[in-house]
Parts: C-alpha cells; sequence; structure tokens
C-alpha cells in the first residue's frame, strides 16, 4: 500500500505517514534493547495491588439484591438486530476517569458506531 492510499483510506496527510515511517526507521531497534526504558514512570506494585483490593471491598454492595435470571439462555440467535450487548467500563487516567461504552449486536458481531 502507498503512502497516498493510506494517507486517503485513514484520513491522514501523506507527510503525516510519512513522518511516522522515518521516526519507526530511526528508534525502531531501540525498542529491542535491553535495558531500555519506555520513559514511562515505575510500576508501584504495591499500590496497584492495594487499588484493586479497594476495588473488590467496593463490590460488596452487590449483595443482598435480587439477582435476575438469564433469559437468553436457550434462545437461539438467529438474525442482526435481535440481541444486542451493552458494556460500560470506567478505566482510571492520571487525572480522572473516561467512560468506555460499546453496544454489540450478538448476531453480526458488530459495534454500534
Amino acid at each position: 500500500m502507498t503512502t497516498t492510499e493510506m494517507a486517503s483510506k485513514f484520513d491522514f496527510h501523506a507527510n503525516q505517514i510519512t513522518q511516522w515511517q522515518t521516526q519507526m526507521l530511526e528508534h525502531a531497534a531501540d525498542v529491542f534493547e535491553a535495558g531500555s526504558s519506555s520513559g514511562s514512570p515505575p510500576v508501584d506494585a504495591n499500590r496497584l495491588h492495594a487499588k484493586i483490593g479497594d476495588l473488590a471491598l467496593g463490590n460488596d454492595f452487590l449483595e443482598g439484591h435480587k439477582i435476575f435470571p438469564y433469559l437468553l439462555r436457550h434462545l437461539q440467535v438467529a438474525w442482526a438486530n435481535q440481541v444486542w450487548a451493552m458494556d460500560i467500563s470506567y478505566l482510571p487516567m492520571a487525572t480522572g476517569f473516561i467512560c468506555l461504552a460499546a453496544a454489540v449486536d450478538w448476531h453480526t458481531r458488530s459495534a454500534l458506531s
């Protein structure tokens, strides 16, 4: 695929793609060097484990609530738009959270855009 084809397919300017290609060629070997760092701060495993523990304790509110039956257990999903699934995730960021939501058609396995 040429740079012009990539630029039109992914809606980027051809100069931007050429710049990325040049950067990749100049720095590709750095990825495999021993002892190289990515520039990101080191991960504090104890802090992450504590955060996971806090999240596990925070899920205790689910106890005592009514559990509804799974109504789709024996349903044969045979056509598009028959069954949709929805997932919402809150991802921690450096200065708060970001909400990631996805709706997926079970039959076509395509996401709602």
